[in-house]
């Protein structure tokens, strides 16, 4: 996850935003198996998943490896217990929480499948996972993001596993990767929201360095940046909503529970 160093702050100013639409169906399914307990919430990023399991009477540790990760945690959520802890090795004691959440981290580490079996092992018997990713397709801002990477000397850099270590990014391969780390009754679906963004906002998402267009422009000389600068000002402007000024972008990312 070298492609987060360093972007708390930003994250937490923009791609958290994004990724809090998914929150409540994640935690009505954790709750609707394990309704109270201790709670982990494992990539914790700027805290909103254990900020909002703590509100509904959970016991919350939040676990994050980035360091400038936890500084926002820590600022913002004072009363969370944070844990410097990241995928796929928690120094964390077996079946130690009643319910684990990992939101949009599956699809962000080096070994999906031996993090998964993480989030299994600290789980107690008869407690619950749940994991939300991005699934295969295009995203509604791949178009802004592939126009950037077009006026880069590289272009964009490759973003695949090795077939060993990757999974099907579909309902089905997300439920398969979680039955195959012993969790039971697994369901997996799709959750739909709305996200809408001013361009200025999400412009600290690249600014920042986050994700691999973020990673692209912190890697790029000043002319390049200035470049994608532009283009991106372009492309944000021709999609922006005529009245308010936002982007308005419709958003799908799969949700599977299991429990263990």
């Amino acid at each position: 996850m070298s492609e987060w160093h360093d972007t708390g702050r930003a994250y937490a100013e923009s791609f958290a935003l994004l990724t809090a639409g998914a929150v409540p169906a994640l935690l009505d399914a954790l709750a609707a198996r394990v309704p109270s307990g201790r709670f982990l919430d494992v990539g914790a990023g700027s805290g909103l998943v254990a900020a909002a399991a703590q509100a509904r009477g959970f016991d919350v540790s939040a676990a994050e490896p980035e360091a400038s990760m936890r500084a926002v945690l820590r600022d913002t959520h004072p009363r969370l217990d944070v844990l410097e802890a990241g995928l796929p090795d928690l120094p964390i004691a077996d079946e130690a929480y009643d319910a684990v959440a990992a939101n949009f981290v599956l699809n962000h580490v080096a070994d999906p499948r031996a993090s998964a079996a993480e989030l299994a092992r600290v789980t107690r018997p008869g407690g619950a996972v749940a994991a939300t990713i991005w699934p295969a397709g295009a995203s509604p801002l791949r178009p802004i993001w592939e126009a950037m990477s077009a006026v880069t000397p590289g272009g964009s850099p490759p973003n695949a596993l090795p077939p060993e270590r990757d999974f099907p990014r579909t309902p089905a391969g997300l439920a398969t990767l979680f039955e195959g780390t012993g969790l039971r009754d697994v369901s997996a679906h799709a959750v739909e929201w709305t996200w809408s963004v001013a361009p200025t906002l999400l412009w600290r998402a690249v600014e920042g360095g986050i994700a691999t267009i973020g990673n692209l422009y912190r890697r790029s000389d000043v002319a390049t940046r200035t470049r994608m600068r532009e283009v991106y000002d372009s492309e944000s402007a021709r999609r922006a909503d005529a009245v308010s000024g936002l982007l308005v972008l419709p958003h799908t990312a799969l949700l599977a529970t299991g429990t263990r």
